[in-house]
């Protein structure tokens, strides 16, 4: 399973978007989403999973989730920067699933639930 790390998150004209230094434009436009979100509570990471060559991972480490919060609250797209974009579908709503699900839930971590209940509102909520 190939993977990007997505190291910095930029907003422009009502969309987020994610920048890594893994991959070629057209690699990246070959990508298909399939709408299923992850985490990886090791390194404290949501990996969003993408149809390429095989499956490959989109790791969205701590360090971009304050843009992942704008973007949820907000419900901007949040896209590969290429050309053309390749949105992540679903991501939203499987972020959503996840944030009600993490906190209290021992599946996850000490360290993982307390990251996202600072870093999400509606995780801190729950």
């Amino acid at each position: 399973m190939g993977q990007y790390n997505v190291d910095k998150v930029e907003y422009e004209n009502g969309t987020y978007y994610m920048y890594t230094k893994e991959g070629t434009e057209e690699e990246i436009q070959q990508l298909q989403p399939t709408e299923r979100l992850l985490t990886d509570s090791n390194d404290l990471a949501f990996v969003y999973i993408m149809d390429g060559d095989g499956f490959i991972q989109v790791r969205l480490p701590e360090s971009v989730w304050p843009q992942i919060e704008k973007s949820r609250a907000e419900r901007v797209p949040f896209v590969f920067a290429a050309a053309p974009e390749v949105e992540l579908t679903g991501f939203h709503e499987e972020l959503d699933f996840l944030l009600h699900n993490i906190p209290g839930n021992n599946n996850y971590g000490e360290e993982m639930e307390q990251a996202v209940t600072a870093a999400f509102s509606e995780a801190a909520d729950m």
